[in-house]
């Protein structure tokens, strides 16, 4: 039983192929990244896995956001609820915009 066309799998390697240009791109950036700090010390590859795991853990959240609020979007925009489509953005933001300065306002 054939799932997939021919055309339909080319259609899929057309759009994926930025995101994995993408993530080979950044795959190689960190090689890199670790090959160069090998070459000073053990001790600065360790010290750059932990930030890298700090770095991922803080942008998470925002991750999921994009990735929450591009479905809703798409579900909205595909059955012509813009208004809606502006909701769901704007409030997007304003969770943003208040996670990345709440730690700011604590200094006031």
């Amino acid at each position: 039983m054939k799932l997939l066309s021919l055309t339909t799998l080319r259609a899929l390697a057309r759009l994926s192929l930025p995101m994995v240009v993408s993530h080979g791109s950044f795959a190689v950036m960190v090689f890199s990244d670790r090959w160069f700090l090998a070459q000073i010390d053990s001790v600065h590859v360790a010290a750059a896995m932990g930030g890298g795991v700090a770095m991922f853990f803080c942008i998470s959240f925002f991750i999921g956001l994009i990735t929450y609020a591009n479905a809703l979007v798409a579900q909205y925009y595909g059955a012509s609820l813009l208004e809606s489509v502006a909701t769901v953005f704007f409030t997007l933001n304003r969770i943003a915009f208040i996670t990345i300065s709440y730690p700011a306002l604590q200094q006031i």
